[in-house]
């Protein structure tokens, strides 16, 4: 139940760190949202909260190779989509 309950809390703390970079008026972004929890982290002194923000910090990298692993794969696909036409165009 910890665990689930540290989940619900993260995605909270992610969705505070993104209205916070509106806020700011910055564009919203992992890289961003990620950096706005490590500081958070850093001047966290209460150990359970710290835990939460652990957890979302680590689920926000968990996208973002997710995402950097589909973006490579799309542009894999892209290229050998692209050799394959002109394998087909070619006379």
């Amino acid at each position: 139940m910890k665990s689930k309950t540290n989940k619900t809390l993260g995605e909270v703390l992610i969705g505070e760190a993104a209205l916070t970079l509106l806020d700011e008026k910055t564009p919203v972004s992992w890289a961003g949202i990620l950096k706005k929890l490590e500081s958070r982290l850093a001047d966290e002194e209460d150990e359970l909260r710290a835990e939460v923000l652990k957890t979302a910090i680590q689920d926000v990298r968990a996208e973002m190779e997710r995402r950097a692993g589909a973006e490579k794969n799309d542009e894999t696909q892209s290229i050998e989509s692209a050799e394959n036409q002109n394998r087909l165009t070619r006379h």
